[in-house]
């Protein structure tokens, strides 16, 4: 073991934990910024704003169940946070999700979150050793983050990784490496030339990886719990080319393919409800992402499942109308209520009913109330 190897692994005691959280790391950086001298202030971390927080008011969903409208009220009124771009030079990261520690092993709470499934400090105290490794891969030069948990989903990808890239505009010709995920898929990864990364630029982080990184840039995150802002649609919409026409003309049900978890148990009795009103019966996944901007410029109501899947709204029409179905187990109303409304869709929801001993998040819908529902979307009531 050399000397520097010695010198990383002493700086992670207490070895079995990490030695504490940072809460701000913008509260952290100015708070050693007010302790150097002049000279050295101007090469110590440092953060800088990119974006402003913004307020939203969200107009109210519609549908036939008015005992679930309180499940939207957090998320009609919301204000998004200031954005960040921050400089942590001699920081460590550790995983492919984005724990980030400076390098006195105190772990940044700003860069990773986990959609409230667990906390990161949970996490950390109930995975020992998660943040120690004797093995600690150095790399040189300007790195950024790209990294966070569930980037092989869909929608957490163009919302946390791809919308995120915006912050990194003001320094991204700098940057020797970006950080990505090694679970991100590769259909994935063929996208991020749209948004000026180089293939040859992009480190696949592992799971079980420690990274030691010279200089290494950090953006807050995008949309932090599902809720974007108009600029990060802006931004998507200009990077991916996306123009929608004005007027879509057809009907689309997402099928919950083969997604083993959260299914419909009676999909097939409203799928023969849906083809005798038109729809047309689309799995996603079975299309390359050219094939789906496509398909979805031309909806004029798209019903779906709450999953990946409706990040499709992105490409949909102005006069586009949506009907998101939920588990009462997973009755989330942060993502695409979120994204819907923010490109001025008219807005229907439809929570399933929970059978005895069934999985969780597996549910069947009344078929007399969705076919209600569906005729009220179609007329626009």
């Amino acid at each position: 073991m050399n000397k520097e190897n010695l010198k990383f692994i002493l700086k992670q005691f207490p070895y079995i934990y990490p030695k504490g959280f940072i809460r701000s790391a913008k509260l952290h950086i100015e708070k050693l910024i007010n302790k150097d001298k002049l000279y050295s202030k101007n090469r110590s971390a440092q953060y800088y704003l990119i974006d402003e927080g913004e307020t939203y008011f969200l107009p109210p969903p519609n549908g036939l169940q008015p005992q679930y409208l309180s499940g939207f009220t957090l998320n009609q009124a919301y204000k998004t946070t200031e954005k960040y771009l921050f400089f942590l030079p001699d920081s460590f990261i550790t995983g492919n999700e984005g724990i980030t520690a400076n390098n006195r092993n105190y772990i940044y709470e700003d860069f990773a979150h986990h959609f409230n499934i667990s906390s990161l400090k949970g996490n950390h105290f109930n995975k020992p050793f998660q943040n120690f490794s004797l093995n600690i891969k150095p790399l040189s030069g300007t790195t950024a983050s790209l990294l966070c948990p569930e980037p092989a989903n869909v929608y957490h990808w163009f919302f946390d990784v791809l919308a995120r890239i915006r912050f990194y505009e003001p320094v991204i010709d700098q940057i020797d490496h970006f950080l990505i995920s090694d679970a991100v898929p590769q259909s994935f990864i063929d996208l991020l030339p749209l948004f000026s990364i180089p293939i040859d630029k992009i480190v696949r982080v592992k799971g079980d990886e420690k990274l030691h990184l010279k200089y290494l840039y950090i953006s807050s995150l995008a949309g932090s719990e599902g809720r974007s802002s108009q600029k990060d649609l802006a931004y998507l919409n200009d990077k991916l080319r996306i123009a929608a026409p004005q007027i879509g003309t057809e009907k689309f049900y997402l099928r919950r393919g083969k997604s083993t978890t959260r299914a419909i148990l009676n999909e097939e009795e409203l799928i023969v409800i849906l083809k005798a009103n038109g729809f047309t019966i689309v799995d996603s996944g079975e299309l390359s992402f050219e094939e789906q901007k496509v398909t979805f410029s031309r909806a004029a109501i798209v019903v779906a499942f709450h999953g990946a899947s409706l990040f499709n709204l992105l490409f949909v029409p102005k006069n586009c109308k949506v009907l998101e179905l939920f588990s009462p187990d997973y009755f989330r109303t942060d993502c695409y209520y979120n994204l819907a409304s923010l490109k001025q869709l008219r807005y229907w929801y439809l929570v399933g009913e929970k059978a005895a001993k069934v999985n969780w998040g597996d549910t069947s819908f009344n078929p007399h109330l969705f076919s209600d529902l569906l005729k009220q979307v179609a007329n626009n009531e």
